[in-house]
């Protein structure tokens, strides 16, 4: 595997001065939505029926986030901060610990969250997925993008950034709490679907075994292109991997209000009373008669339309924005 090509380079002026970093994050023009009235519809059909798919995106609107030369520009105009900014591996045996910046006084660095690019670069060129957390927090257009597929799909949104070198396996089979659309937008990368195996959602990262037998030999291998996505439902097992050049993709997750988080707001909101009410003796009869209490409370429950707003604001807060004159 030749990854002796990968090297520091010394740039003899930054990709990005500062100045126009800061103008392009907060004064850009508005954003276009990139999602077509056709990608919704396909996009909708795929969420409720829980089927992986993929479509292709105008990235051109995106205005070049996730673009090699965005990516380049962030590692080396950035103080890179733990755990904003990560690597991981196929065996997950990456530690904050191989890539702190030990070179400076440790009081300056006494967290321990700043890490070095030499160490960063290392780990990559060791078969590391590198990954950038929370992009929409230093990025307008990656903000805007989560407002889009927030707004249209009714979700809390995060997109997070991973690059892999060529011939590079990324983080090893795992499956994601919250549906995931992939957005290809340097190289290509090959994606594993374990479609007859399902993760529990419900439960903690770990707690689920991962396809083994036969369910480790069905999968669908799709690989994607500059400009393709590939949505992939929550609790879907998958990996992915590059061959002949480097990827980078962004992770836009999904997560749409769900019914446990509203029975539990309509009883904090509508039926607090009741949902404060003690239950004494724990047995069959008292739990089918507290059961049957909340399904009869609910069922008397009149939905308006500032309940709807209620519903919106408490789940899907806006961002607060600073104007500073």
């Amino acid at each position: 595997m030749a990854r002796g090509r990968l090297k520091i380079t010394h740039f003899k002026k930054p990709i990005l001065s500062m100045g126009f970093l800061f103008k392009n994050n907060c004064q850009g023009a508005e954003m276009k939505n990139p999602i077509s009235k056709r990608l919704k519809e396909k996009l909708i059909n795929a969420f409720k029926n829980k089927i992986h798919l993929r479509a292709k995106l105008d990235i051109s609107k995106l205005e070049s986030l996730g673009s090699i030369d965005f990516l380049n520009t962030h590692i080396n105009n950035s103080l890179l901060i733990y755990p904003y900014v990560t690597t991981n591996n196929h065996k997950s045996t990456t530690s904050k610990r191989d890539l702190i910046e030990t070179n400076i006084n440790k009081y300056l660095n006494a967290y321990e969250i700043e890490l070095s690019r030499k160490n960063v670069l290392y780990r990559i060129a060791k078969g590391d997925t590198l990954v950038v957390n929370k992009v929409q927090e230093f990025d307008h257009r990656a903000q805007e993008v989560c407002n889009f597929f927030s707004g249209d799909f009714n979700s809390k949104t995060n997109i997070n950034l991973y690059y892999s070198y060529k011939n590079t396996t990324g983080i090893n089979v795992h499956f994601d709490h919250q549906d995931t659309i992939v957005i290809q937008t340097h190289g290509n990368k090959t994606w594993r679907l374990f479609d007859t195996a399902k993760g529990k959602t419900s439960l903690p990262a770990g707690r689920s075994l991962k396809p083994e037998g036969t369910e480790a030999n069905n999968y669908k291998e799709i690989t994607t292109q500059v400009g393709d996505i590939l949505y992939i439902p929550k609790g879907m097992w998958h990996y992915a991997f590059t061959t002949n050049e480097s990827s980078i993709h962004l992770a836009l997750s999904l997560s749409p209000l769900k019914i446990s988080e509203l029975v539990i707001f309509m009883l904090n909101s509508k039926l607090n009373e009741l949902g404060e009410k003690d239950i004494y003796e724990i047995s069959k009869n008292d739990l089918i008669g507290a059961q049957k209490l909340i399904i009869e409370s609910l069922e008397s429950i009149d939905i308006t339309e500032d309940d709807i707003s209620d519903i919106k604001s408490e789940f899907f807060p806006k961002k607060i924005k600073i104007a500073l004159l």
